[in-house]
């Protein structure tokens, strides 16, 4: 049951068996010590393919396996060739260098992989700012259509009227041309009353949303031309 006790307790009594043997003459001293190389040699093996085992548990780096197949490679070399340890090794190192392969193959792979991927974004993100572009200047492009051609504001051309609007008879100028109402007009810059039904133009302006239930736009007036010959 307990492993390690019975490895130990065979192990001294095979140094033991072999000091016996050594006493009596009937092993020599360079047969004993060839016995222990070899015993060393195969504890270095054992010792190797434990940390083999333990790196490919998990998902070993190119490195680490380069850096095993050099160890086996290594002892391979140390042990004699018709040995077991030098066979065993020299499969290691077989085994290790097809798994070196294996692992550069999947690396390669990722790195295409991650390639792709970094110029589809790459396209993605270029697409995206051009559609971007394309309706910024396609939005520019209407807006400048829509701007007036003259420096007038447009449908800012017409004359001054001062009206009452709802039940309140709150008194608003509006600028009117003919019969057809065009805005209603506001000004910090100019008193609106020096202009009652002359026809002026309207060349710096702020729009402003209509009124609570209105229908026609304010203009703040912020800079205006009297038209009139």
């Amino acid at each position: 049951p307990d492993q390690e006790k019975a490895a130990a307790e065979f192990m001294a009594l095979d140094q033991a068996r072999r000091q016996e043997l050594l006493a009596s003459g009937r092993m020599s001293a360079p047969v004993l010590k060839d016995i222990q190389m070899a015993d060393a040699l195969e504890k270095r093996y054992l010792e190797l393919q434990e940390r083999m085992d333990a790196v490919l548990a998990g998902s070993p780096k190119i490195e680490t396996l380069t850096s095993l197949r050099q160890e086996f490679s290594a002892l391979q070399k140390e042990a004699p060739e018709d040995s077991r340890v030098a066979r065993a090794a020299g499969e290691k190192v077989a085994y290790l260098k097809g798994k070196e392969d294996t692992v550069r193959r999947f690396a390669e792979a990722d790195a295409r992989i991650r390639r792709l991927e970094e110029e589809r974004q790459r396209r993605e993100r270029e697409y995206q700012n051009n559609l971007n572009r394309y309706r910024s200047d396609k939005k520019e492009k209407i807006a400048r259509a829509e701007q007036p051609r003259s420096r007038f504001l447009r449908l800012g051309i017409g004359r001054l009227h001062k009206v009452y609007i709802g039940s309140g008879r709150i008194p608003t100028w509006v600028l009117s041309k003919g019969s057809e109402s065009r805005y209603h007009v506001t000004s910090e810059r100019y008193d609106l009353s020096e202009y009652v039904d002359k026809k002026i133009g309207i060349t710096r302006w702020k729009l402003e949303p209509p009124a609570s239930g209105g229908k026609l736009e304010r203009v703040e007036v912020l800079r205006l031309e009297i038209l009139d010959d």
